[in-house]
């Protein structure tokens, strides 16, 4: 049976408490530090020399999960304490959280490594070698930058749920390419006629 400590003193706890749906009110013997929490079954039973206390249901029983009282609890949250069951417990990195603690900390932002969206590079790349069309002279722009951006993240992982293929970087680098090619021709043009004239 693991050892309950007092916050503040550190020391084993015997509890001189009355339970009522597992909650427990008393006081460290040692300190007379008031304590108030909720004590699963198998941490820790009420043992209290010379005190009248009434044992919770089911004590000396394996835990039951926080949320599934039918179900047994495989482990506890590491952030509020609450006995998981198999279906509630979320492991992230390294740690396991509840339902209820994994969404608090993932609206806090405290949950680094949680990916909400994911950017499609080669959509992007796309995009920027066709959409400029509609406007042709920013052509001059966006098709040497597509092809800078397609050399920054060709080698990005694709961990998208549907597959990707690269198909769309080839098209993208192609209609880039073919418009630089055409702008330098242009510009290659207008610099002979100016040199004849």
């Amino acid at each position: 049976m693991p050892a309950v400590t007092c916050p503040r003193c550190d020391r084993p706890l015997t509890w001189g408490t009355v339970w009522a749906g597992g909650v427990v009110e008393g006081a460290c013997v040692s300190c007379e530090t008031p304590l108030h929490g909720r004590v699963f079954p198998q941490v820790a039973a009420p043992e209290v020399a010379g005190a009248e206390s009434v044992a919770p249901p089911g004590a000396g029983a394996a835990a039951v999960c926080y949320n599934h009282d039918a179900k047994p609890a495989v482990s506890a949250c590491d952030q509020c304490g609450r006995f998981l069951c198999a279906l509630c417990e979320l492991s992230v990195e390294g740690r396991t959280y509840c339902p209820s603690c994994f969404g608090r900390m993932d609206s806090q932002g405290r949950i680094q490594t949680l990916k909400h969206h994911e950017t499609r590079h080669d959509s992007v790349a796309l995009a920027m070698s066709v959409l400029p069309l509609l406007l042709w002279p920013f052509t001059i722009i966006t098709a040497p930058l597509t092809i800078v951006y397609i050399c920054k993240y060709w080698s990005t992982p694709r961990q998208s749920i549907q597959p990707r293929l690269r198909w769309r970087f080839y098209l993208a680098a192609l209609f880039a390419l073919a418009l630089c090619a055409a702008w330098i021709w242009l510009f290659y043009f207008i610099l002979r006629r100016v040199v004849r004239d």
